[in-house]
């Protein structure tokens, strides 16, 4: 998955092809997907490894799974740089605020 602020109520699924890199390059989206009804990203956030806290105000994050394997390769702002978890904030038009947390080692959950 591929977040980007600047299209901040759309997001894409895409394939990582050869060289494969865990980053979303042109060219590489399988799927695009809107956000109706005025919900929209309004921030990303990552934990870096070994970090306590996080670092928010992110502009892009890739989201990449390897399968088999449950692990999570969350990257930020097109750095290879790997970190333990990524939050996505996503914003409804009554400024609520909902929260999709994934975990590196592939847990997701929304708080």
């Amino acid at each position: 998955m591929h977040f980007d602020t600047a299209s901040s109520n759309t997001y894409e699924l895409f394939g990582d092809s050869a060289p494969v890199t865990g980053l979303y390059d042109a060219g590489e989206i399988l799927q695009a997907s809107s956000m109706n009804g005025g919900y929209r990203v309004s921030d990303l956030c990552v934990r870096a490894q070994g970090a306590a806290g996080e670092t928010c105000g992110i502009t892009k994050l890739d989201i990449v799974f390897k399968r088999p394997e449950p692990d999570a390769y969350i990257r930020a702002n097109g750095d290879a740089t790997l970190h333990e978890a990524g939050r996505i904030i996503i914003s409804s038009p009554r400024s609520e605020t909902a929260d999709i947390v994934v975990e590196a080692t592939g847990q997701i959950s929304v708080q």
